[in-house]
């Protein structure tokens, strides 16, 4: 079974700064289709739970005391990127919005909950290294993907075959709308041309 790495708190651990979860219920689907490895970076890197939000600022990622916690998130991440190169992993699904999980938005560091574009330190990193990323809400398309069994190798081969049936269409279509006289012409050419090899040879 396909090792999917995964934001610990969306499968309902208590490992949030505020000592709750993120518990998804498409989470149970993921189980039938893979196996998960649950990941919480920030504590990973040492940080404790409950503890002190954070937030990025610039190359920085700063509490909301005032509190340099880069290094901590940092280690989480290389921790992480470390887990899937030992498991051959090579998708992740991960918590939007928080500061190490983030894949389309973080908050601004500013503390009032405005979302910015952005990407949170172990999301950037794992991405940067060829991990697919996603977050909770396109769990439902990586069911889906994963129901359909699509591969690279797959797509090309039906690619491959629809080419060739078009091709087989556009001939049967092409000799069909010939004339009935010039398709007699080309049956006699045959035969004409089966009379010269024969005189040839003789």
């Amino acid at each position: 079974m396909e090792k999917l790495l995964i934001s610990a708190c969306l499968l309902g651990v208590n490992c949030k700064y505020n000592g709750k979860n993120n518990y998804n219920s498409l989470i149970e689907e993921l189980k039938k289709k893979y196996e998960l490895i649950p990941i919480c970076p920030e504590v990973m890197g040492g940080l404790s739970i409950p503890r002190d939000p954070s937030e990025i600022k610039g190359d920085l990622v700063i509490s909301n005391k005032g509190n340099d916690v880069t290094s901590n998130y940092l280690s989480g991440a290389y921790q992480a990127l470390q887990l899937v190169g030992i498991s051959n992993i090579t998708k992740a699904v991960l918590k939007d919005g928080s500061p190490s999980c983030g894949s389309t938005y973080i908050y601004d560091g500013t503390f009032t909950k405005n979302r910015i574009s952005g990407m949170g330190i172990t999301a950037k990193l794992l991405k940067e290294n060829n991990i697919k990323i996603y977050n909770e809400n396109e769990i439902e398309v990586l069911l889906k993907w994963k129901d359909v069994g699509y591969s690279t190798s797959f797509l090309v081969s039906s690619l491959y075959k629809l080419f060739f049936n078009i091709v087989n269409i556009v001939m049967i279509t092409t000799i069909a709308a010939l004339p009935t006289k010039l398709i007699n012409v080309i049956n006699n050419s045959k035969w004409i041309v089966l009379l010269v090899v024969l005189v040839l040879s003789w």
